[in-house]
C-alpha cells in the first residue's frame, strides 16, 4: 500500500507542476492559431480578442479538441524536453524510463514513476490526436 501511495503521489506531483504553464501556453498558442486561420475581430483590442477566443472555444468542437491536443503536447514537451537540466543532453532519454525500477550508478535499484507519468500523458495524447485528425484524414482519403 505504501508503494502505491508513493506512486500516486509522485505521478500527481509530476503532472501538477507544469499544469498551469501548459494551460497558459496553450491559450497563447490557440490565440495565434485562431487569428491565423480565422481572423475574427482582429485589430479591435485585447478585450475583443479575448471575447472572440472565448466565443470560439464555446462554439467550436474542433477548437476545444485542438485545445486539449495542444495542452497534452505542451505537457509532454515540458516533461521530456523543456524541463531538463542545462548541463544534460536534452535529447538523451527523451521519454524517460519506461520501467518502474531504475538502476543507479552504484548498482542499487530504485522505484521510479517515470513510466506511469509517460503513460498518463501518452494515452490521452494518442486518443486526442486520432480524434482531432480523424476528419482531416478521412477528407484526404476521400479525394
Amino acid at each position: 500500500m505504501e508503494i502505491f501511495k508513493s506512486i500516486v503521489t509522485n505521478v500527481l506531483t509530476a503532472l501538477y507542476q507544469p499544469f498551469w504553464f501548459a494551460v497558459l501556453l496553450t491559450i497563447f498558442i490557440l490565440f495565434f492559431y485562431m487569428y491565423a486561420y480565422h481572423p475574427i475581430d482582429t485589430g479591435k483590442g485585447i478585450k475583443s480578442a479575448c471575447l472572440a477566443w472565448i466565443r470560439t472555444f464555446k462554439n467550436s468542437l474542433f477548437f476545444r479538441k485542438l485545445f486539449c491536443l495542444v495542452f497534452f503536447t505542451v505537457m509532454i514537451l515540458f516533461r521530456t524536453l523543456l524541463n531538463r537540466n542545462m548541463w544534460m543532453n536534452p535529447l538523451s532519454d527523451v521519454m524517460g524510463g519506461w520501467w518502474i525500477w531504475e538502476k543507479q550508478s552504484d548498482g542499487t535499484m530504485t522505484l521510479t514513476t517515470e513510466c506511469f507519468e509517460n503513460i498518463a500523458l501518452m494515452l490521452p495524447f494518442t486518443f486526442l490526436l486520432m480524434w482531432t485528425a480523424k476528419e482531416k484524414l478521412l477528407k484526404a482519403k476521400g479525394r
